[in-house]
């Protein structure tokens, strides 16, 4: 059974990758909220949290699927 290795600056260059996207992402979410309306202080940083969660969990999806040890299974 092989065993894939991965060399750091793959992994280092998907996690960049993701990273940008996800900041041009926040960003536009940001620009698009703030231009609809004036919404409270605890709405965008409501908002601001749920991103921030979206950006851990596709993080962690993207490590376990990378290195292949995680076993999401359990």
């Amino acid at each position: 059974m092989a065993i894939r290795h991965l060399f750091p600056w793959e992994l280092n260059k998907r996690l960049m990758f993701t990273l940008i996207s996800l900041e041009d992402v926040l960003h536009s979410w940001l620009t698009l909220i703030q231009k609809r309306t004036e919404l409270s202080l605890s709405v965008t940083g409501n908002m601001i949290f749920l991103l921030g969660q979206l950006v851990s969990y596709l993080t962690a999806r993207m490590w376990c699927s990378t290195l292949q040890r995680c076993d999401l299974k359990h």
